[in-house]
């Protein structure tokens, strides 16, 4: 790194990777003819014609320093600006330009950095990527935790829809508190109040039924994707590069798992964003209305900030206001930025409402599975496995993919003549990325059609018959549309990839049958068999594959630079993005990493633990209805989360944390599947209702009963 990158990182408060780097984008986007005409045909793309030359207009503007207390991406933006000769419009859309598209950025010559033992996942993310800004080569990826997350997000997934059908006072109270942060349409605001809150509980209905289908789609395909590279023992980068370049079923099972990411997060980020504009602490710094056309708008109230500031000195509320009126910030270094807010200060995380760390904890699940183009994490351009890499290989198959079988068998699982039309965007590398959009669109126009209206407001004092009768009514109308999607001789895959419940099924889970259950259990407890996943093959050998030379991929971490600045105490960085021709390839042996502890195929079946933990797992495990205490009683029956967690990790299981409130607990045996919840949140303790909840997914996933622990001896 010169001296001249140094100096100015010491100046603008960066690194002299990122300062290298800014100094890159100035010259490719400014002098380069052909980095010119690329970055005005993208602002043009990107903000239309109208904004777009008003865009380009502003970045001829001359530098200018300005004075005064600005603070943050502003600030940064100045600096950098006047020193490099552009003025702050400018080198903040060189900013985002060469982030979309991986440009520009100085070779990555430190080497990566390893994971501590006992670290756990949110102080290790927080330290990688802070390694990355400084320009060190990235780690490689844990293909195990990809397969643990995909695999605990479909069972969870599984697990809801199955949870709705049979406990609809769960159901009913997670659908009233998204119907508070709904958006009415204004076609509705001169109706009574009771018409409009029928009509956001409707409108919420929707919204959570197609975002569930829409997670099952995605996570249950993941899943199937990973567990079949285990089961082969494809486990490293380079031997699963090797495997898609000699099969092009697999290639296009990845490019259709990448793009059906890509859609379940942005599903993610709008409902993250719509809560958080919600939640009461940071409520009043938005006005929020939907347009006729039913376009949602969140913009920030000036009048208020001006009048009120930002509140503490944790920037907290900056940077949530700045990602609810920016939705392309929210990325990877979002979730960073808050993460160290949230460590430094825990108090800070009650400004959040209950369902928007709930959302903060999905959409940041979806960014731990970096196979995505839209918010691509930035590791993935430079381990050994590089999707980029893939996005280009399947790129130059585009041509000839109508003679490929395996397109169409694995790219769409409907039947492509009765999708709507899709138009191709920019971070479309593969036609599997507008089929995908494609597909979500036409279930979203089937899940429109569905309603509660006329269940209400019967439901809401869960009469079975009607809590029955209303699922009936969803799944056979759902039932019927998948029916007709599906392709000619692949009847019922629709309803399969979507987690449809078959209306016919005599065995389907409804409120009545659970009712009867509880009256009259069996007199011999069911022992249920655990759920399982297959145990990782022998690993293949490693094989050389080609390595990427440039990139047409978005960086998730285009945010970073105008956001460190929100950082508390932390340096103002940015985040660097790699220039064509400029990769250094990454050997196995450069991001090695220490092994996977070896388990045993299976969980034992009896586990003799102290009488504490033992009595905290019969807690949770014994049956009985939720609701059978009086209010002097329910303090009783509650069990702190954190004594849960303990008592997990005392029984082998990892304690997997994320930004928001999603937590997964992967377990020691190699066939047992991992399983994730929501931590509750402000309140971090399991009601009555939530250890059922609890309880019957860990017997569902692992057959556990309270006779599976008992009392060590010396106890």
């Amino acid at each position: 790194m010169s001296s001249v990158h140094s100096a100015r990182a010491k100046r603008w408060k960066i690194s002299p990777f990122v300062a290298e780097w800014l100094a890159n984008a100035v010259e490719y986007c400014k002098n380069d003819p052909q980095g010119r005409a690329q970055f005005q045909a993208w602002v043009l793309a990107k903000f239309g014609p109208q904004e777009g030359r008003q865009k380009l207009e502003d970045c001829k503007k001359p530098p200018r320093k300005k004075y005064g207390t600005s603070t943050g991406n502003a600030l940064l933006w100045n600096h950098c600006g006047v020193e490099l000769g552009v003025c702050d419009e400018a080198i903040e859309l060189y900013h985002k330009f060469t982030s979309e598209y991986n440009l520009c950025s100085p070779p990555r010559t430190k080497p990566a950095p390893k994971r501590r033992r006992a670290e756990n996942a949110i102080d290790w993310l927080a330290r990688r990527h802070e390694a990355l800004l400084e320009g060190c080569k990235a780690p490689n990826i844990s293909w195990e935790a990809l397969r643990a997350i995909a695999i605990s997000e479909a069972d969870k997934v599984q697990d809801t829809m199955e949870m709705w059908r049979t406990h609809p006072e769960t159901f009913m109270d997670g659908l009233m508190k998204r119907a508070e942060s709904t958006i009415p349409s204004p076609q509705i605001l001169d109706q009574g109040s009771d018409y409009i809150r029928f009509h956001k509980i409707d409108d919420a209905f929707r919204s959570r039924l197609y975002t569930l289908h829409l997670a099952r789609m995605t996570w249950s395909h993941a899943a199937s994707l990973f567990e079949d590279l285990a089961r082969l023992g494809l486990t490293t980068g380079s031997s699963i590069e090797r495997a898609y370049q000699q099969d092009s079923k697999l290639m296009w099972r990845f490019v259709s798992c990448i793009a059906n990411v890509n859609v379940l997060s942005m599903n993610y980020s709008a409902r993250m964003l719509q809560e958080l504009s919600w939640s009461e602490h940071f409520r009043p710094y938005f006005k929020r209305w939907r347009t006729v056309q039913g376009l949602a708008i969140m913009e920030e109230d000036k009048a208020y900030t001006r009048r009120n500031g930002y509140g503490s000195d944790t920037n907290l509320d900056q940077l949530i206001v700045r990602a609810v009126c920016d939705w392309t910030s929210v990325g990877p270094a979002f979730f960073d930025l808050l993460s160290k807010i949230l460590i430094q200060f825990p108090l800070e995380a009650n400004k959040f409402s209950e369902e928007a760390f709930n959302e903060i904890g999905d959409y940041a699940i979806s960014m731990r599975l970096p196979l995505g183009t839209f918010e691509a994490d930035l590791l993935l351009k430079y381990t050994n496995f590089a999707p980029n890499y893939l996005q280009k290989y399947a790129a130059s198959k585009e041509e000839s993919r109508s003679s490929d079988p395996n397109f169409e068998a694995e790219a769409s699982f409907v039947e492509i003549a009765k999708l709507p039309a899709e138009e191709r965007i920019g971070h479309d590398f593969s036609t599997a990325c507008v089929l995908s959009r494609a597909i979500s669109q036409e279930w979203l126009n089937i899940i429109t059609q569905q309603s509660m209206w006329s269940f209400m407001p019967q439901i809401f004092v869960f009469v079975p018959s009607v809590v029955d009768a209303m699922w009936e009514n969803t799944d056979r109308n759902l039932w019927a549309a998948a029916k007709n999607l599906d392709k000619r001789g692949s009847p019922g895959a629709v309803a399969k990839r979507f987690g449809l419940v078959n209306p016919n099924d005599r065995n389907r889970p409804t409120f009545t049958g659970f009712l009867s259950t509880l009256r009259n259990p069996p007199r011999v407890p069911l022992r249920i068999q655990p759920a399982t996943t297959p145990a990782p093959a022998r690993p293949t050998p490693v094989i050389p594959a080609a390595s990427p030379r440039d990139t047409g991929v978005q960086s998730g971490h285009a945010y970073a630079v105008e956001s460190k600045g929100f950082a508390p105490k932390e340096k103002i960085k940015t985040k660097a993005v790699q220039s064509p021709g400029s990769v250094v390839p990454d050997t196995e042996e450069d991001l090695e990493e220490t092994p996977e502890p070896e388990y045993p195929d299976v969980l034992p079946l009896e586990f003799k633990i102290g009488k504490k933990v033992m009595k905290l797992f019969h807690r949770i495990l014994e049956d009985g209805p939720e609701d059978d205490a009086t209010n002097s009683d329910q303090k009783k029956g509650q069990v702190r989360w954190g004594d849960f967690e303990r008592a997990m990790k005392r029984v082998g299981f990892e304690v997997v944390q994320t930004t928001g409130s999603s937590v997964r607990f992967d377990p020691p045996a190699q066939t047992a599947r991992p399983i994730s919840f929501h931590r509750p949140h402000p309140d971090s303790i399991l009601t009555r209702r939530l250890i059922k909840w609890a309880g019957a997914r860990l017997k569902r996933c692992y057959g556990w009963t309270t006779g599976t622990f008992t009392q060590s001896q010396g106890e």
